[in-house]
């Protein structure tokens, strides 16, 4: 079994973020043609009891119409091997009796300011990791370039991306 990296955690954390995005559900009674919503439907078992938790189907689309039949345009994408991929479009049609729930997609501007933060002091805290692995030369002069500057080494990368990641 394979252990996951420190890169591999960082990524994970990272994605989580990113999938939670800007964005929202909120519980709606009705929404109007053409937003977006995801709805939840108990998936029937043909096992009963009060030990057995039921399933939820949770299904996302756009919003045809909303009557008594809720009307869902959906799209999914299956990729198979590595280059071909199978887009469907489908219309689902939904009883509201059977609905467990029904949420509209909207904007989150708690979410967006957090994740913008998150990112700023990300890149704030790359910037100084990289300043500080990045040595200047203010010894002779060496062998030309009179001016200040920077060399950043194969090592001195191998050694920002060894504390970044290992801790060392």
């Amino acid at each position: 079994m394979r252990v996951p990296s420190a890169l591999d955690r960082m990524v994970a954390l990272v994605g989580a973020f990113v999938l939670s995005g800007c964005y929202t559900y909120v519980p709606v009674q009705s929404p109007p043609p053409g937003t977006e919503v995801r709805v939840r439907i108990p998936v029937q078992s043909p096992v009963e009891g009060s030990n057995v938790v039921s399933d939820m189907l949770a299904v996302e689309g756009a919003v045809v119409s909303a009557g008594d039949t809720l009307v869902l345009a959906t799209e999914s994408t299956q990729t198979f091997g590595n280059f071909r991929e199978v887009r469907t479009l489908d219309t689902l049609r939904v009883s509201r009796t059977r609905l467990a729930s029904l949420e509209q997609k909207t904007f989150s501007r708690g979410r967006t300011i957090g994740f913008s933060a998150l990112v700023l002091a990300g890149t704030a805290a790359l910037v100084l990791a990289v300043a500080g692995t990045v040595g200047g030369s203010d010894g002779d002069g060496g062998g030309g370039g009179g001016g200040v500057g920077a060399a950043v080494t194969v090592g001195g990368i191998g050694g920002f991306l060894g504390r970044i990641l290992g801790g060392g």
